[in-house]
């Protein structure tokens, strides 16, 4: 997300708008600070809480340009930020709520702007031909709706998500998952533990 005071200002596409040059429902929401590329170099921050589990290659990343997915293990979410200039994070690194984890950029795009997302569906960020690079072209309204939430109303949200009331987010999941099967629940407990640790420290 950016900073305020435009944090919920949208100058481009919106959640689910239909944007006929890739034949498809816009999955996020394309946040800027002004028109044109008066928002290029801007600081994109952390919503919440959560582990960088991937960084593109510098480039076109097949129109997706420089980006970034954070996974949120608290609240079953992963969050991809696009078209950035600088990605200030790497993999497995822990992020804080409003850390600068990169700038605004247009790499894969007209003019700068934050493509911002929030996915729900694992299945869907581990697939396609590029890793977490898949794209909605084609798909109906209803099956982007079901993979990809209302990236402003996830914002307000997780704004709320700070302290102890991530500690308390964090042993709702670890309770959640005790039914899983044992190769996710391992995993998903290693990701929920590496959160945790870094709780007290809070910048």
């Amino acid at each position: 997300m950016l900073y305020p005071p435009t944090r919920y200002n949208s100058f481009g596409l919106e959640y689910l708008e239909y944007y006929a040059k890739h034949q498809t429902y816009h999955p996020g929401v394309d946040l800027n600070w002004g028109i044109g590329n008066q928002d290029l170099g801007q600081p994109v921050v952390a919503c919440t809480w959560g582990i960088v589990v991937y960084v593109s290659p510098e480039g076109y990343n097949g129109g997706l340009g420089n980006f970034i997915v954070i996974h949120h293990p608290h609240n079953w979410a992963y969050v991809r930020c696009m078209h950035m200039d600088t990605i200030k994070v790497k993999a497995g690194e822990t992020v804080y709520p409003n850390q600068i984890i990169g700038t605004v950029g247009k790499k894969g795009t007209n003019s700068a702007h934050l493509h911002f997302e929030v996915m729900e569906g694992v299945d869907w960020i581990n697939g396609g031909f590029r890793p977490y690079g898949r794209y909605t072209s084609g798909m109906r309204k209803s099956e982007v709706a079901k993979l990809f939430t209302d990236p402003i109303r996830w914002i307000k949200t997780q704004e709320h998500y700070v302290g102890s009331n991530v500690q308390t987010k964090i042993n709702e999941t670890k309770s959640a998952i005790d039914s899983s099967i044992p190769p996710l629940k391992k995993m998903l407990v290693r990701l929920l533990n590496r959160l945790q640790s870094k709780i007290p420290t809070q910048r």
